[in-house]
């Protein structure tokens, strides 16, 4: 009776133990563990900083001032008029254009201090105009006229401007055309003059 207990006894610790392993092999194993997270994409560099704009132009240089001078003439089928512009940089640019004139005559132009043309022969019109600094301010250049009798003649006068009642100012004076090309000074006849007057 006792070796049966002991045998009984036996068998049951040895089914237990196979209980357990069973058990043991059904049991799903362990979820793995998650991988740590991807570190997030770091944010795009920030863009440079623009580059700063130009200064803008002083409102003394972006004005400019245009004037003209419609010449009249001697000869009435002669036509001259000027153009002249102040960009604010201490010069003047002037162009002077003939047409109808003489075939490859040559003219020259010049400023004087008046701005008066009643009386050519007289010259109304005054001297040369004198600008500090530029000794040759009044002398405009030669006009070469072509086989048609037109041409044109451009300059850019330093040390002068056309604001009103300043230093060197051409506003309100003559443009007056001589006859023959410059030889140290006006040659010839005035055969044309205008006053510089702004434009409207």
């Amino acid at each position: 009776m006792k070796l049966l207990g002991r045998a009984g006894l036996a068998g049951a610790v040895l089914a237990l133990a196979v209980v357990g392993c069973e058990e043991k092999k059904d049991a799903a194993p362990p979820a793995a563990t998650a991988s740590a997270a991807k570190p997030a994409a770091s944010a795009p560099a920030s863009a440079p900083p623009a580059a700063s704009a130009a200064p803008a132009a002083s409102a003394e240089e972006a004005k400019s001032i245009e004037a003209t001078a419609e010449l009249k003439a001697a000869k009435e089928d002669l036509e001259i008029d000027a153009e002249l512009t102040d960009s604010g940089k201490g010069s003047v640019e002037v162009k002077v254009t003939v047409d109808g004139g003489a075939k490859k005559k040559k003219y020259a132009a010049y400023v004087y201090d008046k701005g008066d043309c009643t009386d050519l022969k007289k010259k109304s019109f005054g001297a040369l105009v004198k600008v500090e600094g530029n000794e040759k301010a009044s002398f405009l250049g030669t006009i070469e006229l072509d086989e048609e009798g037109a041409g044109s003649v451009e300059k850019k006068v330093e040390k002068a401007t056309l604001k009103k009642g300043a230093p060197g100012s051409f506003l309100g004076l003559a443009v007056v055309v001589h006859g023959s090309e410059d030889k140290d000074g006006p040659q010839g006849d005035a055969i044309a003059c205008g006053v510089i007057k702004l434009d409207d």
